[in-house]
């Protein structure tokens, strides 16, 4: 049995999820460099000092864990939004099925809901293409790539030095 006034030890596992915490905390607060986080650290924190790479560590996985957090998230509220409509439909049917046209207006609408809901409107092919929308960028030889780069930075050069409208651009 441990010792009534014993020290209990975090572990490593423990620090860095209080310290991911904190450093997000001071984000929010709005503190922007890795130093700055660090240092506030190391003050509040003496006995587990950090460099400000331990920082930038930490940022990526608190954004990669908040990510994660997002997806759950906007799946949990699609599946609600889902069984909602569901709902909706199978009270309709009955009076779709007497032919009552504002029923099938209103179960015309769920269905077009679900549609936006579940992606099915989504456009059949995105191709990248270039200003003119005429040829597939991701097809262009590295020759053409770099004479399209030309091109811009010509257009911004002549832009900067007000030759061209912007418009033109």
């Amino acid at each position: 049995m441990a010792e009534k006034n014993a020290y209990i030890v975090p572990t490593a596992a423990e620090i860095a999820s209080v310290r991911r915490q904190f450093v997000m905390q001071q984000i929010i607060n709005g503190m922007t460099t890795n130093k700055e986080i660090a240092e506030k650290w190391n003050k509040d924190h003496p006995a587990y000092p950090i460099k400000p790479e331990t920082v930038q560590g930490d940022r990526k996985t608190a954004m990669d864990e908040l990510s994660i957090q997002t997806f759950a998230t906007t799946r949990q509220v699609r599946d609600i939004l889902a069984a909602r409509l569901d709902t909706v439909l199978r009270q309709l049917q009955p009076l779709v099925e007497t032919r009552n046209l504002g029923a099938i207006d209103r179960y015309l609408k769920v269905i077009a809901q679900q549609s936006l809901l579940y992606g099915a409107n989504m456009p059949a092919k995105i191709a990248f293409t270039d200003m003119e929308g005429t040829k597939d960028v991701s097809l262009l030889t590295s020759e053409e790539r770099m004479q399209k780069m030309a091109e811009l930075l010509e257009q911004i050069e002549l832009r900067s030095s007000n030759i061209i409208e912007a418009e033109h651009l």
